[in-house]
């Protein structure tokens, strides 16, 4: 037998072999969340949702950007609020001890997100890519938009105007 044709008949075998292992390991297409119809979200899920966001941020933020980004995205974006609803669901799972993550410690909370988000075992949660994307980076974009600036020093973010909030303010 020549080289190729056996190189050739062991590949065929190799993938033969490895192909309903590729099959099981096949994560689902998850994305049913996509077309759901925009809603308003509960309120347990906004309490997740900013504890989530205090503690990723790790600093003081002020609800109100967090709670305004969070409520016009569940009314205005296709299947977000079902999103925000897997998404608390998923962290009350993820839980080891009762309580409520809501109440848990600033560092209890950030470590059921660690450990629920960027563990081995999340990669084989079909939505924990679309929780990264659509929950903690837009936690993160809109602590760096509004949050941040504050912790840096400034009085107001940009496009807030600071000064002549603090001028047209009653004098006492």
């Amino acid at each position: 037998m020549h080289r190729r044709v056996f190189l050739g008949t062991f590949a065929g075998l190799g993938a033969a072999t490895l192909l309903p292992f590729r099959v099981a390991w096949a994560r689902p297409d998850d994305k049913q969340w996509r077309t759901a119809a925009p809603r308003p979200i509960g309120e347990e899920t906004m309490a997740v949702l900013m504890a989530s966001a205090e503690a990723v941020c790790e600093l003081p933020i002020e609800d109100s950007h967090h709670r305004a980004v969070f409520t016009w995205r569940a009314t205005h974006l296709p299947g977000m609020a079902q999103l925000y609803d897997s998404f608390a669901a998923f962290i009350a799972r993820a839980q080891p001890s009762g309580g409520g993550f809501v109440k848990a410690s600033a560092d209890a909370r950030q470590q059921i997100l660690r450990d629920s988000m960027y563990s081995k075992n999340a990669a084989r949660v079909p939505l924990v890519a679309d929780y990264k994307k659509h929950v903690i980076f837009e936690i993160l974009v809109t602590f760096a938009g509004t949050d941040a600036w504050i912790a840096l020093g400034y009085d107001a973010w940009p496009g807030t105007a600071g000064g002549l909030i603090e001028y047209t303010k009653a004098r006492t």
